[in-house]
């Protein structure tokens, strides 16, 4: 998707830029939905890359954003208590091109859908949990543009997205096709009924992406400063 203005947004340089949140167990609730702009500047990269983590290093509990290896396809994994990771795969991802992503998970129905510019494109029936016993993603952090969360708070990391990411939502409730086509091409207030965190990546200065909600959810550049560059926003703001 392209717009008509242009902003500042943050750039991941695909090799050690990250946006680290630190752990509360309201990033990871089990009805959800969770939501993102990327825009990936590389394809067939033979590594993933992540745009969204939240895991422990188990591979079980937890949620995660790829730009899957190899396939090239944008993947939503989620990772259920037995460890058997589920990759929920989409389209091929159009490099310098926009894309929307969104899951749901619902508990009642164990149903996780995947969603590509507000259109379902894969779901799954699995047993996803989101949190287990100590140390099961119970202290892990929520990492931006990049992965492996169990390094700890901006320490390591690997799968560096490259390329920008804007507009990352997370809810405690599970949202409708439409609704995600009605909120997708729009700035949030941070008030909005079930918005856990939410975090917009242009026009940042200094060294902290603030969560707009007002919950505290502030994400923290772990480098000090990123690189940021101006061009054509995911949508164009009324």
């Amino acid at each position: 998707m392209t717009s008509s203005a242009t902003a500042s947004l943050l750039y991941f340089n695909g090799t050690d830029d990250k946006i680290d949140v630190g752990y509360n167990n309201e990033l990871n609730p089990q009805t959800f939905t969770i939501e993102a702009w990327a825009l990936s500047l590389t394809s067939n990269t033979g590594i993933e890359r992540s745009v969204l983590t939240s895991r422990p290093d188990s591979y079980r509990w937890g949620y995660m954003f790829y730009q899957a290896c190899y396939q090239d396809n944008w993947e939503l994994w989620l990772l259920p208590p037995n460890g058997d990771y589920q990759k929920i795969r989409g389209p091929k991802v159009q490099a310098n091109v926009w894309t929307h992503l969104a899951a749901t998970y619902d508990p009642g129905s164990s149903v996780a859908r995947f969603y590509i510019n507000g259109q379902p494109v894969a779901q799954q029936n699995l047993n996803y949990q989101p949190s287990g016993p100590t140390g099961s993603n119970r202290q892990n952090i929520l990492r931006i543009g990049a992965g492996s969360t169990e390094s700890g708070y901006c320490v390591g990391g690997t799968y560096f997205f490259n390329g920008y990411i804007d507009e990352v939502r997370v809810w405690n409730t599970v949202h409708s096709a439409q609704e995600i086509q009605a909120k997708m091409n729009q700035r949030l207030t941070g008030q909005e009924a079930n918005l856990v965190a939410y975090w917009r990546l242009s026009d940042i200065s200094g060294a902290q992406v603030p969560d707009l909600t007002g919950h505290g959810h502030n994400g923290n550049i772990c480098k000090g400063s990123m690189g940021s560059n101006t061009i054509n926003p995911p949508f164009t703001p009324p």
